[in-house]
C-alpha cells in the first residue's frame, strides 16, 4: 500500500556563525601564525650562527694541527727569531681555510721550568713551544674569530 508523501519541513531560521565569532577566530589564528613564524625565523638564525661557529672552530683546529704537524711544518727554533711567520707561511700553504684568514699570533718557548712556563721568542729553546693561532673572517655575513693554543715539541 502506498503511503502519502509527507511535505518537507522548511527551515526558516538562518543558522551559522556571527561576524564577531569569525573575527575572533581569525584573530586567534593570526596570533598562532605569528608565533609559529617567529619560532621558525629564530631557528633559522640560530642554525646559521652555529654553522658560522662550527666553520671557525674547524678552521682553527685545522690550523693548529698543521702548525703542530712535523711533516707539514717542521720545528723552527726560537733563536731563529721568526718562527711565527715561518709557521704561518707553511700553514697557509698546507691548509684549506675556505675564506678565513689564518694567523700565527705568537710563539713562546718553554724555559725548562716545572711547572712549565713560557717566554717570548727569541729565547733559549728547550724543545717545546706554546703557539697561539687564530682564524678571522666572515661566514654567512657574520664575523668569525676563533683562537687556539697548541704545544709543539722538538722531535
Amino acid at each position: 500500500m502506498w503511503k502519502p508523501l509527507r511535505a518537507r519541513r522548511v527551515v526558516t531560521s538562518e543558522e551559522g556563525f556571527t561576524f564577531l565569532e569569525v573575527m575572533i577566530t581569525l584573530a586567534l589564528l593570526s596570533i598562532a601564525f605569528v608565533a609559529i613564524l617567529s619560532a621558525v625565523v629564530t631557528m633559522i638564525s640560530t642554525t646559521d650562527q652555529h654553522k658560522v661557529l662550527a666553520k671557525g672552530e674547524n678552521a682553527v683546529r685545522t690550523l693548529g694541527e698543521v702548525v703542530k704537524s712535523e711533516t707539514a711544518n717542521p720545528f723552527v727554533p726560537c733563536a731563529a727569531s721568526t718562527p711565527a711567520s715561518t709557521y704561518q707561511a707553511k700553514a697557509v700553504a698546507a691548509g684549506n681555510f675556505s675564506g678565513l684568514t689564518p694567523t700565527v699570533i705568537s710563539v713562546k718557548s718553554w724555559d725548562g721550568n716545572s711547572p712549565a712556563t713560557f717566554t717570548d721568542c727569541p729565547a733559549a729553546d728547550n724543545g717545546a713551544q706554546l703557539i697561539t693561532v687564530r682564524v678571522t673572517g666572515t661566514s654567512l655575513g657574520r664575523p668569525v674569530t676563533q683562537t687556539l693554543t697548541v704545544i709543539k715539541r722538538k722531535p
